[in-house]
């Protein structure tokens, strides 16, 4: 009990300046690999704590490191601040306002989950030098997960091999221990090159890279029925060709990103993909060259470390609500459809699946925390660049409440909600838990014959043999500016 009362009381005693980091990130709203500013905060925040902090780790201006203490056990918390492109949107309000029209917006909270771990980082090195724990605690300010997977990039460097542990956490409509897995995935360009030519005097003298592109898709969609029900096929047009329909492109690009539930149906689907492309390059007489963007391996949850995140969060609780907040997720929930509040996915609730849509229809914002699940069959079909971490690094999350029930990520609708009063709360109960749930590991024998951190790094092994595996080639690197440097 003394280690919840000193943690919730320091988190809350230092609430305005966690708040305001967070609030800064939410107003720079900086895009993957990009985010100068937040990191920014971020760091000098940490260092106002005696932090030491190492920047450029992989080569990436915005990755960095804050250390306090030596050896181990060590304990990593892992932020992310990166925003979205096209989601700028008015904090709090629930109707559709641009701060800057097709400026960017943080619609899936990165802003919160940056601060919060980060919150977690230093309450857990003033609990440790209070009570003279032995051992280290980092923060990794991790850029670019929408799109940049630097975290790919810093596990590859070997950024997170000293930690026993990585804990992070994610906001969302629900409070719940995060112990099912994501899928892997790997994005490719496929750049197809043909021959111009006038479209109506002379059509048999182009060879079109825009129909390259068009049967290349139409392969894949028929591939979509083959494939494994785990994998996943998505697409966008980076460049369809000249605007001018009298003009037979020579050039156009088409972006693939494929997932599986895990790098070797990944890599089997990706392999197929890049066959589809190869035959519509055939078929059109073009030349077709595929360029490897990113990629990252499944998410792989540390089962040891996640039932002691899973009781610090039972113990925090869920945030608490005020009638201010009710009314605002209400506000909030008025544009969605009812039956898509109602979809709410069931196995991170904690209820029984025909419980679900009449307890998310009923609360406007989570109250409760779900049970952790054992054993699932359940692999979240999003990705993220964490299951990187989680190959090396025995790795536990949280998901916890920050918006209105029914509220879906990478939407202007998160974004209001990410500097609010809901978010603000879902944001320090997260910093409670983790900082709780660090602090119990460390108060465990860990390094006894079947202590804490042997018994997850056994698991570890026994799930990913403690070596990255990824869908990309290792000649494929970060995608930054040059010449910044924090």
């Amino acid at each position: 009990m003394k280690a919840k009362e000193a943690i919730t009381s320091f988190v809350e005693q230092n609430r305005e300046a966690f708040i305001r980091v967070s609030d800064g990130i939410w107003d720079a709203a900086e895009l993957a690999m990009r985010e100068y500013q937040s990191a920014k905060l971020l760091i000098d925040e940490l260092n106002k704590h005696g932090f030491t902090v190492v920047t450029g780790i992989a080569g990436i201006p915005t990755a960095f490191e804050a250390t306090w203490g030596k050896g181990r056990p060590a304990i990593g918390f892992c932020g992310e601040f990166d925003a979205l492109p096209g989601l700028s949107q008015e904090a709090g309000n629930h109707l559709r306002k641009p701060i800057t029209e097709g400026g960017s917006g943080h619609g899936c909270m990165h802003n919160l989950l940056g601060a919060a771990a980060m919150a977690a980082a230093i309450a857990t090195r003033h609990y440790m030098e209070e009570e003279g724990i032995p051992g280290s605690v980092s923060f990794f300010g991790c850029p670019g997960e929408e799109g940049g997977c630097g975290k790919v990039f810093m596990a590859r460097e070997g950024a997170f091999d000293h930690l026993d542990a990585a804990l992070s956490w994610h906001p969302d409509d629900l409070n719940s221990p995060w112990s099912t897995g994501n899928s892997a995935t790997v994005t490719l360009d496929f750049h197809f090159y043909g021959q111009a030519a006038h479209a109506s005097r002379f059509p048999h003298l182009g060879r079109s890279a825009l129909d390259a592109c068009e049967l290349m898709n139409i392969g894949c969609n028929y591939l979509r029925e083959h494939k494994p029900p785990n994998t996943k096929i998505l697409y966008n047009y980076e460049y369809a060709g000249t605007p001018r329909s009298g003009v037979v492109p020579d050039y156009a690009c088409v972006r693939y990103s494929c997932g599986g539930a895990n790098v070797k149906d990944t890599n089997e689907l990706r392999d197929r993909i890049i066959q589809v492309a190869e035959g519509a390059a055939m078929m059109t007489e073009t030349q077709v060259k595929y360029e490897f963007l990113q990629g990252t391996c499944e998410y792989v949850p540390n089962l040891t470390l996640c039932r002691i995140l899973s009781d610090a969060q039972k113990e925090v609780g869920p945030p608490q609500w005020d009638e201010a907040d009710l009314e605002l997720a209400q506000r909030m929930r008025s544009g969605l459809p009812m039956e898509q509040i109602r979809k709410r996915d069931p196995f991170m609730t904690g209820l029984a699946p025909e419980e679900v849509p009449d307890w998310v229809e009923q609360n406007p914002l989570s109250n409760m925390v779900a049970d952790m699940l054992e054993s699932t069959p359940v692999v979240i079909p999003s990705s993220s660049d964490i299951g990187a971490v989680s190959y090396v690094v025995p790795t536990a999350q949280l998901a916890v409440a920050c918006k209105a029930l029914g509220t879906v990520n990478h939407t202007w609708m998160t974004t209001a909600q990410g500097k609010s009063s809901i978010g603000h709360k879902g944001m320090l109960t997260a910093a409670k838990a983790l900082a709780l749930g660090a602090v119990r590991m460390l108060e465990q024998n860990a390094w006894e014959e079947g202590g804490l951190f042997r018994r997850a790094r056994e698991e570890l092994m026994k799930k990913t043999g403690g070596k990255l595996v990824l869908p990309i080639p290792d000649s494929v690197a970060p995608d930054v500016e040059e010449g910044v440097v924090l």
